[in-house]
This record gives structure tokens, sequence and C-alpha cells, in this order.
């Protein structure tokens, strides 16, 4: 189980440390590191090595190899190799122990985080997504992989400046994308290599969602397949009309097998967005302006009632429930295992709408 952090953030003289000085701008590459231990209190990082070439012909050959050892690699190849032989070495471990029905732990998540993320809050913010996501037995998360754009720290008179960066850096994510398409491609269908159990999954929280949008408007006209498993919408600081014909997330249900939009109608986050930023109402707060126009895999996830004790600024802001509010880790938790909608024993669903659901306490 492991931790790897993808960045378009600017790199030190050394190589060795992505740059956290408040001044960073979303550059056009990205580089990968994996994180050396998750389970430390304080995580620490390594940038793998820089990869130029396109293809995944060296993950294939190491894979056949008799001396894996020998053959190094670099970039995403690295990272796509460590993930999938991971998840292979873990079904056959499955299979040992005789098919017993148990949460198949072989999952990815990939997370987008949102406006006032600088490197450091990166770290910190990774370590609980995999307190929560992975390190609870009933989930069935095992690595995360997390997107960490240039965003910064500060809470006050950057916004403008991390909304360029997000939607730049949804070029970025296309190239990700890109590459994973490629590399199911040069395994599978090439080479023909053994499918694992594992699932990916992309959640993306707030101004993340905006780095989604641009990502979407820029492969909306590609062909792909459809390799995202679920989709999950947490708190989206987005306008409320993007589902409609011709918006960038009305391509969503063509990469991906469900989406779900997590709102809260208190969000005060996204009341500021609003209303000094934006001036059009977010998705986030209200969910889609109509409903009648979503897909019968994308479903609105109303977390307003949810009254549990959290913290005294999570109380007052409603924007962090994913991960300060039991009830709504639990559902969103319930979703990544595949659980149909009316059948997930947090909600309740709404009456005036099939594709509505509430937060039961």
């Amino acid at each position: 189980m492991g931790i790897y952090i993808i960045s378009n953030r600017s790199v030190d003289s050394t190589g060795k440390k992505f740059l956290n000085n408040g001044k960073e701008k979303a550059r056009p590459s990205f580089r990968i590191a994996k994180v050396n231990n998750p389970e430390s209190k304080r995580l620490s990082y390594k940038i793998l090595l820089d990869n130029y070439p396109e293809g995944y012909k060296k993950v294939v050959e190491k894979l056949e190899s008799k001396e894996p050892d020998k053959i190094i690699l670099a970039g995403s190849e690295s990272m796509f190799y460590d993930l999938y032989t991971d998840t292979i070495c873990y079904k056959h471990d499955l299979q040992k122990e005789g098919g017993k029905k148990k949460i198949v732990k072989n999952d990815i998540l990939f997370f987008i985080h949102g406006f006032s993320t600088g490197f450091k809050s990166s770290l910190n913010h990774a370590k609980k997504l995999y307190e929560l996501y992975v390190k609870n037995d009933q989930s069935p998360i095992r690595h995360i992989v997390y997107l960490s754009w240039p965003s910064r720290n500060s809470k006050l008179f950057t916004y403008g400046g991390d909304q360029d960066d997000a939607r730049d850096t949804g070029a970025i994510l296309a190239r990700i994308f890109r590459k994973t398409q490629n590399f199911y491609q040069e395994l599978f269908d090439l080479a023909n290599k053994e499918y694992c159990l594992g699932r990916i999954h992309m959640m993306a929280h707030s101004m993340g969602c905006q780095v989604l949008e641009t990502f979407m408007q820029t492969i909306a006209k590609e062909k792909y397949l459809p390799i995202i498993s679920e989709v999950l919408l947490l708190h989206a600081d987005v306008q409320d009309n993007i589902f409609e014909k011709g918006e960038s997330f009305s391509y969503l249900k063509n990469i991906s097998r469900r989406v779900h939009i997590y709102i809260h109608n208190g969000d005060d986050a996204l009341r500021i967005s609003r209303f000094t930023k934006n001036g059009t109402k977010r998705l986030g707060q209200r969910g889609p302006r109509d409903i009648s126009i979503l897909n019968d895999e994308t479903f609105i996830v109303d977390v307003s009632d949810n009254d549990e004790s959290v913290s005294l600024y999570e109380e007052i802001i409603d924007h962090w429930g994913y991960l300060e509010r039991d009830l709504e880790i639990e559902d969103i938790i319930n979703v990544l295992n595949g659980k149909r909608e009316n059948f997930i024993s947090t909600r309740k669903k709404d009456i005036h709408g099939r594709k509505n659901y509430f937060l039961i306490n």
C-alpha cells in the first residue's frame, strides 16, 4: 500500500524536492514522486527519474525478464509497474486464501485537491486520505495517487491565481490520462498480460473540480476507454450548469461507471466563491441547475442535514465533510465499494427526485 504524488510544481535545483515558496505557477510538464513510508508521522518522498520516451515497452520487458532488477524504469513507467505488480500479487494472495468473501482492497484512488493547498499541505492532506481511505478495513482503496497542483497556502488574495493554475493543470491531467490509456493498451491489448482486480476511482474536491473541468474539455472529442470506476465530486467549486449538453461534465459518463455529486446547502466556502469571485451558482452548494439531464448513473448526495459533532472550522464552513464527517466518509466508502445507490445504508432517497439522496443520521 502506498502513495504517489504527481505534480506540475517547480522542482528545486537538486531535482529532489518540489518547491513550496508560495510563488509557484503551473508548469507545462509534471514529475512523479513516491512517498517513502506512508505509515510515518511526517511524509517524505523521492522524485522518480524523469522519463521522456513514449510508450511502456520497458515495463513489459521488465515483467517478462528473468532479471527484472537490471531494467531501470523512470517516471510513469515506474509508477505503473509498481501499481500493477502489487495489485497482481494481491490478487494471487486472495486466491490462495480460498476465495473467502471480504473487502477486496485492491483499488487506486486518484485525488485532486482544491484551493489554498501548498505542497507541504498536500503531503499532510495525502496522509489524512491514507488514514481514512486506505487504513480503513472497510475501504477497497490500496493506493493513493495524489495530484498536487500549484495552489498556494494563503487563503487571501490568491483565489484568482489558483483558479488560473487549476485550469492550466487540466491539460496536465489530460496527459496523465492519455498515458494511462497507453499503458492499458500496451500491457493488456498488445502484450496480453493478466488483468488485476483493481479499479481506479477519481475524487476531486472544491477547485480541484476546475482542474477536472479543463481536463474534460481537453479530451471531450477524443476516443478513450472508460477506465474510471467511480467519480466523486466533493463540494465542487464549478458552475451549476456544468452537466448540461456540451458542457465539460456532460462527458464524465463516457470515462466512468458512476458519478456522485456531494453537495451542502450551507457550504460557506462556495458561498464566498460565488458572491466574491465567480458570480455564478456553484455545483457543490445546490447541485446541477437541471437534474433532468443527468444520465442514469449520475447521482446527487445532499449532506446538508448531517449534524455530527465536528471541528469548529468545519462546523462553520461545511466544506470538508469527506475528511471531517464520519457519515459522509462512510457513504463515500460505500460508493467506492460499488454498492448500488439504492442500497447504501447511510442515505435515503428524496421522494421528489429519483437521482437525489440525503444522508441520514
